[in-house]
């Protein structure tokens, strides 16, 4: 099994992409419609996504045919029900060689997807910093305790998170790697806006939803001489900086932050020297 990636193990991912598949065509299919798909309880399968249950081979048998897997796709869901759930390490080992012989033969996942979820979506990165709070046990039940997000959706995640090296599962645990992303670096402009938009976004969802206690918002306008935009630039990028070496302790609650600055009257190119 030692040439097989978690993810070409875990039989969930066939799940996930067929279900990602329909809300694509879909965007109100969720994830109770598709347990009715598949014949399954909606609580059913959200244990599966959590971790907390597993599919038999019967079971994963019928699926197959709900979801009209291809032969080969067929075939290679459930090998990985096998060696998720089998006891018996002959058939595990088996199941692997097939699995393994059949991927040689086929496309790899690429990861563009994931770079761009990971990038544009704060959802990725919230999940990840919940991971480092104090109270996080490694199961996907305490995210979602902390984020409105079902199993699916969290399984989701942590997967894109595990394909780009951001978190790792061990003994069932999902863990966080630590790491930096320096979005300037090699990043398209739109997945750096998409991303800025999103922020935006939750920080104007703030101020209805958040008491005055829990959250601070301020806005200032003010005048500024444009060549010096490139030290305040940097003043604002030291000053997060400093937020996260000197609060980044004893952590309970995750925050985001959007610092915005942006020009609110007319640039005369003449006087632009960026």
């Amino acid at each position: 099994m030692a040439d097989l990636s978690s993810s070409q193990l875990d039989y969930r991912e066939v799940l996930l992409d067929a279900f990602n598949s329909r809300r694509k065509k879909n965007s109100g299919y969720s994830l109770r419609a598709f347990a009715r798909d598949v014949e399954m309880s909606h609580s059913r399968l959200s244990e599966i996504f959590s971790g907390k249950g597993d599919l038999s081979l019967e079971k994963a048998q019928n699926i197959a045919k709900k979801l009209r897997l291809t032969p080969i796709k067929a075939a290679d869901f459930r090998d990985m029900v096998l060696i998720r759930t089998s006891n018996d390490v002959r058939k595990k080992n088996a199941a692997s060689k097939r699995l393994l012989a059949r991927t040689k033969t086929s496309n790899q996942k690429d990861v563009t997807d994931d770079q761009f979820q990971i990038v544009a979506n704060p959802k990725y990165s919230a999940v990840y910093t919940c991971m480092m709070l104090g109270f996080y046990d490694g199961s996907c039940e305490s995210i979602m305790k902390l984020i409105s997000m079902n199993s699916i959706e969290l399984y989701e995640v942590l997967r894109r998170l595990e394909r780009l090296g951001l978190v790792t599962i061990e003994d069932g645990r999902w863990i966080a790697n630590p790491f930096k992303v320096n979005v300037d670096n090699g990043i398209p402009s739109d997945w750096v806006r998409s991303y800025h938009r999103e922020m935006a976004t939750l920080g104007r969802k703030a101020i209805d939803t958040v008491p005055m206690t829990s959250r601070y918002l301020d806005s200032i306008v003010i005048p500024i001489d444009l060549d010096r935009f490139g030290e305040i630039q940097q003043k604002i990028a030291s000053f997060s900086q400093s937020l996260l070496e000197e609060y980044c302790n004893g952590k309970d609650v995750v925050y985001g932050m959007a610092l915005q600055f942006f020009p609110m009257s007319k640039i005369d190119s003449s006087l632009s020297h960026s």
